[in-house]
């Protein structure tokens, strides 16, 4: 049977034909921050960073810092525009281009740039991002490259940087900020770091009180009494805030390959502690590494947490959350999530579906957290029970029966309800157009229900409000009573009635920030890395740096 979706169907098209940015009489403004993207030279990354932006309500479209016009954006389609709009392209009014115009667009607003290795680079965890009522500008940087020079503040000889910002004094300067990570990668995608970015950002000038800060005082990972600290902690979280090695030779003659200024001592996308590694050997390094993750959470535990066990497929220990990804009629995003567990802690990610993955998306990471695939979605209603049965049998195999039997599912929500409504007043016409269930982008009927039902039964879990970030560790089962196996759809499309039986709540990104659907909700890779960066967070306090 043909796997092709028809592009009429395709929510993957649905929303790019109708990407707007909405009038600024529309939009609630909740706060203001202007984004600058140095990693957008393919419309994957382009049209994310719009989606990401629109979804937070960000004062301006992106900007491409470096691209002069969508021209210069590689793969990037273009719509003829609608009777009712003028003969301007989509992506001149979703995104502007060019480092000039993000200069002067807010030249004094405060900057917050996201980079690892950059010496006096400040953790998120003790960073105020967002101010009530103080604007931002966000600049990400190239996956590669990085952020330029240029947006970062000057280092002095005992190599402090010139500029932070002073939480105390609801400061107003410039700052590096890094997203701690636990993983073999040395970076996230770069549309998925800016989510978080502004996902904190939102988080802290709407809902100041729904984190603490930590003080680099004991409770730091890396704190000044090392002998309650492993070397390979120390090793794994200092280059977070130093300064990437060099190459050996960093200069060039006339006619050479120009090196760059920050070049990688190992040209893989991978952390410090591994360069020129093997990948056994790092594998061997990063299991010790989690090891002493794991030994200090327990330490540092209350004593009602119950430690969980160990991985009977990796044998490393278990933090309580895995992922389970549909990898039908959307392939892309499967990559990305596989870096998004890589970083933050996730024992496994399962997926049904097509067994092919997007390896380019996964830059390395399918082999230091390697996917299990759970085969294909059931057909028909018939044989949901076996399917469960086999899931429910992995699960077991993997992650101890125990866990399994009291496993608690929840549905991560992309932001993307109003298309499963839209779903339901669907011409019945156009869903025979599609060949076969597993492969429709419109929602099964029966997945479309639950859902409603979920959301009627009462609160849905909301990882950014002013719950007490207990009551949210307790809410997101992270408590450690009971094991956590995070549900993420594929893009506009509700999982299998099969695997939404098993779902108990919902949880949610944020409340709704729009009165209108420009938004078109999160990418579904991106909403995950906010999630489990959230989760981590909370689930595993004693961890964060």
């Amino acid at each position: 049977m043909p796997r092709v979706v028809p592009l009429c169907n395709n929510p993957l098209t649905r929303w790019s034909r109708n990407l707007r940015w909405p009038p600024s009489d529309l939009r609630t403004r909740v706060f203001d921050a202007a984004v600058g993207m140095g990693g957008g030279g393919t419309a994957f990354n382009a049209t994310n960073t719009v989606r990401t932006s629109l979804y937070f309500d960000c004062s301006d479209p992106p900007f491409m810092l470096n691209a002069t016009s969508a021209a210069d954006i590689a793969l990037l389609q273009h719509d003829a525009p609608s009777p009712s709009e003028e003969a301007s392209s989509t992506s001149s009014a979703t995104m502007r281009f060019g480092e000039a115009a993000f200069a002067s667009a807010a030249p004094d607003w405060p900057l917050v740039a996201f980079e690892n290795y950059v010496a006096g680079a400040q953790s998120i965890h003790a960073t105020r991002v967002g101010m009530p009522c103080s604007p931002r500008r966000l600049v990400v940087g190239h996956e590669n490259n990085g952020v330029d020079a240029k947006y970062l503040p000057s280092v002095n000889a005992a190599g402090k940087a010139s500029a932070t910002v002073d939480g105390a004094s609801q400061g107003t300067r410039n700052v590096v900020v890094y997203i701690p990570q636990f993983g073999t990668s040395s970076s996230l995608n770069v549309v998925t770091c800016l989510g978080i970015g502004l996902f904190y950002s939102y988080l802290d000038a709407v809902f100041p009180d729904s984190r603490t800060l930590l003080t680099h005082s004991s409770e730091h990972l890396v704190a000044s009494n090392l002998s309650e600290n492993p070397a390979c902690l120390e090793r794994y979280t200092q280059p977070y805030s130093l300064m990437l090695p060099h190459d050996a030779k960093s200069t060039t003659e006339v006619g050479e390959y120009v090196t760059p200024a920050r070049a990688r001592v190992d040209q893989r996308p991978i952390h410090p502690m591994y360069y020129l590694q093997t990948e056994g050997e790092i594998q061997t390094l990063h299991g010790r590494f989690l090891d002493s993750l794991y030994e200090r959470k327990i330490q540092r535990s209350p004593s009602s947490c119950r430690p969980l066990q160990r991985s009977l497929v990796s044998q490393r220990p278990l933090f309580g959350l895995s992922v389970l990804y549909e990898n039908e009629f959307d392939q892309r995003n499967l990559g990305g999530m596989l870096r998004n567990a890589n970083a933050f802690l996730v024992d496994h990610v399962f997926y049904t579906g097509r067994k092919k993955l997007n390896i380019m998306g996964a830059v390395g990471c399918q082999h230091y957290s390697r996917p299990i695939h759970l085969g294909p979605s059931p057909a028909d209603a018939e044989s949901h029970e076996g399917f469960l049965r086999h899931v429910d049998s992995i699960l077991g195999s993997t992650i101890h029966e125990r866990n399994a039997a009291c496993a608690q599912f929840l549905l991560l929500s992309t932001g993307q309800e109003f298309l499963y409504t839209a779903e339901e007043q669907q011409d019945a016409a156009s869903r025979d157009t599609v060949v076969t269930p597993n492969t429709t982008s419109t929602s099964h009927p029966e997945s479309l229900r639950m859902f409603a039902a979920l959301q009627a039964q009462g609160p849905a879990t909301n990882i950014c409000l002013t719950q007490p970030e207990a009551s949210l560790n307790e809410a997101m089962g992270a408590a450690g009573t009971r094991y956590v196996i995070l549900l993420v759809p594929q893009e506009g499309k509700l999982p299998h009635p099969a695997l939404m039986s098993r779902v108990e709540g919902i949880l949610h990104i944020t409340p709704p920030l729009s009165r209108v659907r420009e938004h078109r909700g999160l990418p579904s890779q991106v909403a995950g890395g906010i999630a489990l960066a959230r989760w981590c967070s909370i689930a595993h306090p004693e961890l964060r740096w």
